[in-house]
């Protein structure tokens, strides 16, 4: 029975993960998400329950977080940069700026949920 209500409580949190991923559109918390299906997968791990908070909590709070992580690379060495949406401006102007490494050019779907500020490499 207790084995029962364990897989079903990981099914929720994993489902609950990947629904958050999907409805804030933010890569670090499909890391997330993907980082807890595989902890919870292992079946012998010390600590295992205290882990899974960690992670859950850690999935809540990066989406609202005002930063990001991106793996686009700009010049220059890693730093945290703006976003520069590219239909509101002229969109060479914000291209432009992306290429010299001032900002980066973000999407034009708007979620709420959007960060800030994005550290590139």
């Amino acid at each position: 029975m207790q084995k029962i209500f364990r897989t079903t409580s990981y099914t929720i949190l994993i489902l609950f993960s990947f629904s958050w991923s999907a409805y804030t559109l933010r890569e670090d918390v499909l890391l997330l998400s993907v980082l807890l299906l595989f902890v919870t997968m292992i079946p012998h791990l010390l600590y295992k329950r205290v882990i899974i908070s960690v992670i859950v909590i850690a999935i809540i709070t990066a989406a609202l977080s005002p930063y990001g992580i991106t793996i686009r690379n700009l010049q220059g060495r890693p730093k945290f940069v703006e976003c520069c949406p590219g239909i509101v401006v002229n969109f060479e102007k914000a291209l432009k700026a992306q290429e010299d490494g001032k900002c980066i050019l973000c999407s034009d779907v708007v979620s709420g949920f959007e960060p800030d500020f994005y550290w590139v490499w």
